[in-house]
């Protein structure tokens, strides 16, 4: 059986969304630089107890300017290219082929079921596509 296109972008769109992933757009290295630079002055400075208060503080200013830095792998994947969904789609459904699947609702039942596989399945292949392909950074 043909699966539609429609429902594999369904899948990932719903599996994006129980999984909770989030993509960030821009700044995480910069964010985590900070915090490193911040932890490795107050070391220098106030030794062990500084180390400790360098990295809170500057997880505290990191976390404060990254605020509205990261969106919804949905939101993102709604975002992309049709060229791009395109090729999002034959890679997870060439994953659901493999599994010989007999029928939409037996589809849409197996992977939105968190008891199955199915399911990590195609998140690691949403995963794979948006972090290689994308240039983007998956957060779990």
């Amino acid at each position: 059986m043909v699966i539609e296109a429609e429902l594999i972008m369904d899948v990932i769109c719903e599996v994006a969304r129980d999984r909770g992933l989030m993509i960030c757009v821009k700044n995480s290295v910069a964010g985590g630089a900070a915090v490193g630079a911040s932890a490795t002055a107050g070391s220098l400075l106030l030794g062990p107890i500084g180390l400790l208060i360098g990295g809170t503080a500057g997880a505290a200013l990191a976390s404060w300017w990254m605020q509205g830095q990261y969106v919804s792998a949905v939101s993102a994947i709604q975002a992309m290219p049709q060229d791009k969904k395109d090729e999002l789609v034959k890679k997870v459904g060439s994953v659901l082929r493999q599994l010989d699947i007999t029928d939409v609702a037996t589809t849409t039942a197996m992977i939105l079921s968190s008891s199955g596989n199915v399911q990590e399945l195609v998140a690691r292949e949403l995963i794979n596509f948006l972090s290689q392909n994308m240039k983007m950074n998956v957060i779990t």
